[in-house]
């Protein structure tokens, strides 16, 4: 088995530049925002956005490529704790580049000199990219997604394909119909799990509104400290709870039409979308039972 290195380019800096920059847009402000919810949110954000970073600065830091004596190409990462296997007798055709890379980013990070993550590639569809420069790209088109590599070994492996009958050139992509996502499980089941916590979001103070559960006055906002800067009677803490479950609502449905869209190029992003509805959901319903417990 022959392992190679990925040709390096920029994509180590681009990344660090980007989570430094993020870092410092954040702290800026939350040192100018007053407001608690605001301030939970931004801190969830903060913790998600580095460790996105910090998942892609490490795959690109262990990307590997290793060429085994079985016709198979074995791309890992993460000192080999992630694998993807490409059969080459499987593959359909390749398409060998040198330019910019031209598409549509479904999940990952990139730009037009490297990529890591789902790719809408044009005329070639959606396409699993490692690459970590553009310098010299191989396209590897199997029947269900196609991968992209950027190897110092480009060269052995282009032998090794047409020694396997793989013939250069790729068909062009043909978009499908939408997938029917209602019928997945992966999707359905969060997808349900949100709509309940929603539900009890804009259910729970209602109802202990018309029990007469909550007291005279209630805190309406709070500032960074948990500390309340308005409050209101518990007719109006009812109402603002319940904006807040409206608006998660919108949020879900904007995550559900999203989802469906991502669905026809690539199934396992279009999950993510919900994912999302899901972190958002329990911040907002995290900061409700926590005044609901402190001032009832």
């Amino acid at each position: 088995m022959m392992e190679y290195k990925p040709i390096r380019g920029n994509a180590s800096i681009y990344m660090l530049l980007i989570a430094i920059l993020s870092n410092l847009f954040i702290a800026i402000l939350l040192k100018l925002v007053n407001s608690y919810l605001v301030y939970s949110i931004m801190i969830v954000a903060l913790v998600l956005i580095d460790l996105y970073y910090l998942y892609y600065l490490v795959m690109d830091f262990t990307l590997r490529y290793s060429l085994a004596d079985d016709d198979h190409l074995i791309v890992n990462c993460f000192w080999k704790l992630k694998k993807v296997d490409i059969d080459l007798k499987e593959v359909r055709g390749f398409m060998c580049t040198s330019s910019n890379i031209h598409g549509i980013k479904l999940s990952g990070i990139g730009n037009d000199k490297f990529a890591y993550g789902r790719n809408i590639i044009d005329k070639i569809g959606t396409t699993y990219m490692f690459v970590s420069s553009s310098k010299d790209v191989i396209y590897l088109k199997t029947g269900d997604i196609c991968y992209a590599i950027s190897s110092a070994g480009n060269e052995n492996i282009r032998a090794e394909l047409k020694k396997c009958s793989v013939t250069e050139g790729i068909e062009e992509f043909v978009e499908t119909a939408n997938a029917e996502l209602h019928k997945d499980k992966k999707f359905f089941i969060p997808f349900i799990v949100v709509s309940l916590l929603i539900v009890v979001m804009i259910l729970n103070p209602f109802i202990l509104y018309l029990r007469n559960r909550l007291p005279g006055l209630m805190p309406l906002t709070f500032d960074t400290s948990f500390l309340p800067l308005q409050e209101g009677t518990g007719k109006q803490f009812a109402f603002k709870q319940m904006t807040y479950g409206v608006l998660n609502m919108i949020i879900l449905f904007c995550m559900y039409y999203a989802s469906y869209f991502c669905a026809k190029y690539d199934r396992k992003t279009a999950y993510r979308y919900i994912y999302i509805s899901l972190v958002i959901v329990l911040v907002f319903l995290f900061l409700q039972i926590r005044i609901l417990t402190t001032f009832i």
